[in-house]
């Protein structure tokens, strides 16, 4: 299940021009399991690459939120500063150890132009592995 969805406002809008939303979702069904640290670490660079692009002077202009979960296992992922990814295990997080049918969920929004493609972030997401 794939999902991409890109918001914009123009000038006519009460927020600022080519504010985004961006909002992605992919499950993964890897053919092997894989340590669930390794999943987390590849997400968090998916983060370091998105963040160059909506940050100045390391304050990123909205936020970046993002998901990892495996049945009932949920990690969750946040950056608002430039310089710090934080993560919320959630129930059943701590107790895995590999994960192999898992999704990832990451949303992006800005509030300054915001460069990155919906391809774009799609490629990152679903090569992040």
């Amino acid at each position: 299940m794939n999902n991409f969805t890109r918001i914009t406002y123009g000038r006519k809008s009460s927020v600022p021009e080519n504010a985004a939303l961006l909002s992605f979702r992919h499950a993964f069904s890897l053919p092997e399991a894989a340590k669930k640290e390794a999943v987390r670490d590849a997400l968090i660079g998916v983060f370091q690459k998105l963040i160059p692009s909506v940050s100045q002077n390391g304050i990123i202009l909205g936020h970046l939120k993002g998901s990892i979960q495996a049945g009932g296992a949920l990690l969750g992922l946040s950056a608002t500063r430039a310089d710090a990814i934080d993560q919320t295990p959630g129930p059943g997080w701590e107790e895995l150890d590999t994960l192999q049918d898992f999704e990832i969920r990451v949303s992006l929004l800005s509030i300054t132009p915001c460069p990155i493609t919906q391809e774009q972030m799609e490629e990152m997401i679903v090569n992040m592995i």
